[in-house]
């Protein structure tokens, strides 16, 4: 049955679904198929013949509203039986003839850089498999070829990650375009965009190669001459590494982007930067790291914007809160995100009674069926526990998260906003959600609750004992070199000490290192953790006393300002999304949330599109070039020119 959907073993969490084993998935899947097909012209009889008031949209063609219906009655079967489409093996080699891209190797993320949320003792960093935008090596306007790859003698080419160091230089056998801009006075023309693709298919579908239907993305940035080149990344998808083995994929390539093809290197502060460019200047506080960067020949550097369509707008909003928390990588020039999953926690409501479904239930082809995507989610978090699904790293528009930094959950389109039941019910299962987040919530909430209206709760509304605690300290930095001293916060205790020991406050969370030699990371932990101290000979292990799930639950960014701050110094953003998808709210939310904390996003609302519409072909044509425009305009504007 490999023609109607992949033909893939019976993964782990597929076990106990009855129709996911042979024959009887075959079976369901052709009786699914069959009464849809049956259905179709009943379909177009019905909507002939009334009025168009009655479509799910009245702007909708007879053609648009039978694939939406088509498509969703197929979903079905990704719930009932487990099915997949469009998948490949992320550690097989690519053997098939490539028309428009080419097929490289990244090494894994290198150990030096494995911080933070990437380093799991039960996820590896692996190399990583790339489908690159165009086939051929072009050599962009602005940019110098330094090298010219040999012929090719497989299918498929190897390229190493380097961390450079301040004096290295340029690898003449490097693969691929050297996009390092030529530092002379000639500033004619523009300097080339570089695009990260994550594809879409809710952590279980598609892949990055060509034929899959969300290439159609890259495709058309690419034919329109809006990006230069485009790294599509084949990460490893949840039936093969649950989080973070996806971040970590997209970290490696980001790395390799960024350090062997435009060229960035490290200086004496730790901080990788580009050729050319300058260190910021001196902060009033010298013991915060900066990864932000400026000079006339920095404004003529290659740019990289990280893309993303559904679930992978989610990642790449993940990957750069890791970029933004470890600040040793310089940021994304800017983020392209398309109907972005970023409420994978939606499948998990605190009670049945809070349960809010998704918005458009009759415009949208997405199912919404709670437990399926539930069953989905946890295995996305693997070995992690259930409430990692509430972290920014992963659901970054979840109200758990937005109300822990001081946003606004109501919603005033379609879906109704989260009335008194579910705010109770969120509080009652919240219980410590300020430790689990580092921002502690006000004492008392709700509009009901005689104190402080939610839907207007900002930033001074928190108290926020940990992070006023975190500022007043200053701890071991491998990268600057600064010494330790004890907590000074008034009418706080502290208890314990050491190098590695646990430091306690009034609010119940204590600043720690993690251990790492030269990393500096800070992290927020609540007091008893129970440590991992697992270690596999080339991953780095866990530090005693570092909790893993807290550095989800409870992010701790290297640079203080940003611990109270949920998109602080995020790149500016072009956000695109369809008034009739299920999505709409929680990408409200998520857009809101940017733009109260000081991120540039520009939102393109698609009249009556639905979820992921510029990867159908079938919809409406003129709706979707208008998105095409807006994306050309948004990199030369805001990427390019550095004017939003």
């Amino acid at each position: 049955m490999g023609v109607l959907y992949d033909a893939t073993p019976v993964y782990e969490y597929q076990k106990d679904m009855p129709w996911s084993h042979e024959p009887l998935k075959a079976i369901y899947v052709v009786q699914r198929l069959f009464t849809t097909l049956l259905l179709v012209p009943i379909w177009v009889m019905y909507y002939l013949v009334m009025p168009r008031s009655y479509r799910p949209r009245p702007s909708w063609s007879i053609r648009m509203i039978v694939c939406v219906k088509f498509m969703k009655r197929l979903h079905k079967v990704t719930e009932v039986a487990g099915v997949t489409w469009g998948t490949r093996n992320p550690e097989g080699e690519e053997t098939g003839k490539l028309k428009e891209t080419r097929f490289e190797w990244v090494d894994p993320l290198p150990i030096e850089l494995q911080t933070g949320i990437v380093r799991d003792p039960n996820v590896k960093c692996k190399r990583v498999g790339c489908f690159v935008w165009p086939k051929e090596r072009v050599s962009p306007p602005n940019v110098i070829q330094r090298s010219t790859s040999p012929p090719e003698k497989s299918k498929s080419s190897r390229v190493k990650v380097e961390v450079n160091s301040a004096q290295s230089s340029p690898d003449p056998n490097r693969l691929g375009p050297d996009l390092r801009p030529v530092l002379s006075d000639d500033t004619s023309g523009s300097p080339p965009v570089i695009g990260i693709f994550l594809h879409g298919g809710g952590y279980c579908h598609m892949s990055a190669h060509e034929s899959s239907g969300t290439s159609r993305i890259p495709r058309r940035l690419i034919e329109n001459k809006i990006f230069t080149a485009i790294y599509s990344v084949e990460y490893r998808l949840l039936q093969f590494a649950p989080v973070p083995g996806a971040i970590q994929d997209a970290a490696a390539v980001y790395t390799h982007v960024v350090l062997n093809i435009l060229g960035a290197s490290k200086d004496i502060d730790g901080i990788y930067r580009y050729p050319g460019s300058s260190p910021p200047p001196p902060s009033p506080d010298p013991s915060l790291p900066s990864n932000s960067t400026s000079s006339e020949k920095e404004a003529r550097r290659p740019r990289v914007v990280l893309i993303g369509d559904s679930a992978g707008g989610n990642l790449i909003l993940g990957v750069a809160r890791w970029i933004r928390d470890e600040a040793v990588l310089p940021m994304p020039d800017g983020m392209l995100l398309l109907s972005p999953s970023c409420d994978p926690s939606h499948a998990f409501p605190a009670a049945p009674s809070s349960y809010i479904p998704r918005p458009h239930e009759r415009t949208d082809y997405l199912v919404d069926t709670p437990e399926p995507r539930a069953l989905l989610q946890k295995t996305f978090i693997g070995h992690h526990p259930v409430e990692t699904i509430h972290s920014p790293y992963i659901s970054p528009a979840s109200p758990r998260v937005l109300r822990a930094y001081g946003h606004s959950v109501e919603w005033e389109g379609e879906g109704g906003q989260y009335g008194p039941i579910q705010l109770k019910a969120m509080e009652a299962a919240e219980g410590n959600i300020g430790l689990m987040t580092g921002v502690p919530l006000p004492a008392t909430v709700g509009p009901n609750a005689g104190g402080t209206d939610l839907s207007r709760t900002g930033p001074e509304d928190c108290a926020h004992q940990s992070i006023e605690a975190a500022s007043a300290t200053t701890v071991m930095d491998g990268r600057s070199g600064l010494t330790g001293a004890t907590i000074a916060s008034a009418g706080s205790r502290s208890t314990g000490s050491g190098s590695g020991g646990i430091v306690s406050v009034t609010s119940g969370i204590g600043v720690q290192r993690n251990g790492a030699p030269g990393s500096g990371h800070l992290s927020l932990v609540m007091e008893a953790p129970e440590p991992m101290h697992t270690s596999d000979a080339g991953v780095p292990g866990t530090p005693p006393g570092e909790d893993i799930t807290q550095l989800y639950l409870n992010p701790a960014p290297v640079n203080p300002a940003h611990r109270s701050s949920l998109f602080k110094d995020f790149p500016p953003s072009f956000v695109m999304m369809g008034d009739a998808e299920r999505l709409e709210r929680e990408v409200g939310l998520l857009v809101r949330a940017m733009q109260a904390d000081g991120v540039h996003v520009k939102l393109h609302i698609v009249k009556d599109g639905v979820h992921d519409c510029l990867m159908l072909k079938w919809w409406d044509e003129k709706e979707r070039q208008k998105v095409w425009d807006g994306i050309a305009q948004w990199v030369q504007s805001c990427v390019i020119m550095r004017n939003c």
